[in-house]
């Protein structure tokens, strides 16, 4: 039973992880080519995907912000192309960001939510949803230093607090050879999904239009 929900979480991680990879090595088929990631951009993506995150902007995320469940068809059928994919893009996010899974979990035992050990066909079919919501809780819970059960930005941003100690050679961005020896897998994770996203932005913006104006755009239509 373990083994597929790690197949599962790793595979959700690996996407937007491979996307970041592939964005940092030279593309016969791209006009991009790898450059050093700066710290300055690194911190500024991160606090982006902060703010993507929380959805009411009041300055946490909480589980109900990032635990995006999947829409019916009709529902997908009410969304604009916009709307949906930004739902997408928060929910690769998010799991990005907070999906965790740990050796001490069971598979079973989190997805018997009435702990009577046994499964009953409701407990099945939702045991995908079951085990997302526990994973990001998990996630939730390497943030959430003060215990409160929301992720301010401040504890967001604080795997990259010491992102000068990996630029040995102090010249404001990070080689390959400086992030190869990243050994805080939750440092990796943060600057490859910041990565990502610079990636990201600037793919868009050769497109024609701003990425980030476009979000900013969204934001106030959604407010209203």
């Amino acid at each position: 039973m373990k083994s597929w929900v790690q197949i599962f979480c790793l595979a959700i991680v690996g996407m937007v992880l491979m996307a970041a990879t592939a964005s940092a090595q030279s593309s016969s088929r791209g006009n991009w080519r790898w450059q050093e990631p700066s710290i300055t951009d690194i911190r500024d993506r991160s606090t982006e995907t902060f703010k993507l995150l929380d959805e009411d902007e009041n300055g946490s995320i909480t589980l109900e912000e990032i635990d995006v469940e999947s829409l019916s068809e009709e529902e997908t059928a009410e969304l604009s192309n916009e709307e949906l994919r930004a739902r997408r893009q928060r929910s690769s996010l998010a799991s990005s960001m907070f999906l965790r899974w740990n050796e001490d979990m069971d598979a079973f035992d989190i997805s018997d939510t009435n702990g009577d050990g046994f499964m009953t066909r409701e407990e099945f079919e939702n045991r995908r949803a079951t085990l997302r919501t526990h994973m990001l809780e998990e996630g939730i819970a390497v943030y959430d230093t003060d215990r409160n059960g929301s992720v301010e930005l401040t504890e967001f941003n604080a795997k990259l607090e010491d992102l000068e100690d990996i630029d040995t050679d102090g010249n404001g961005t990070l080689s390959r050879a400086e992030l190869s020896k990243i050994e805080d897998r939750e440092v990796i994770r943060s600057v490859r999904v910041s990565q990502y996203r610079n990636w990201e932005s600037r793919r868009w913006d050769s497109r024609g239009g701003s990425r980030s104006s476009g979000e900013s755009q969204q934001r106030r239509g959604s407010s209203r």
